[in-house]
């Protein structure tokens, strides 16, 4: 589990900017949640669905295949909860 620090953010992105693996943490769990990552010109590059997720838990996605270049990750659940993390793949 990781420590958030009380910033506002539900969803916090490590490491930024990354290489291989994008790390999220959410700090309230959420259920039901969407993951997209989007490139500059909002198309589409990943999606993946989570029944659940705790607060504190790392969530870990494999991004080794994208090009070096700026993504959005787009993060949405069930509970009404929407927002976008802006990352650099490097």
């Amino acid at each position: 589990n990781v420590e958030l620090l009380p910033n506002g953010k539900l969803v916090v992105v490590y490491l930024n900017p990354l290489k291989d693996k994008l790390v999220i943490v959410t700090n309230i769990s959420v259920n039901n949640a969407m993951i997209k990552i989007t490139d500059e010109k909002v198309k589409t590059i990943f999606t993946q669905q989570s029944a659940s997720m705790q607060v504190g838990d790392m969530n870990t996605i494999n991004v080794t295949h994208l090009a070096n270049r700026i993504y959005y990750l787009h993060f949405y659940s069930n509970n009404n909860i929407a927002e976008t993390v802006r990352f650099i793949k490097y």
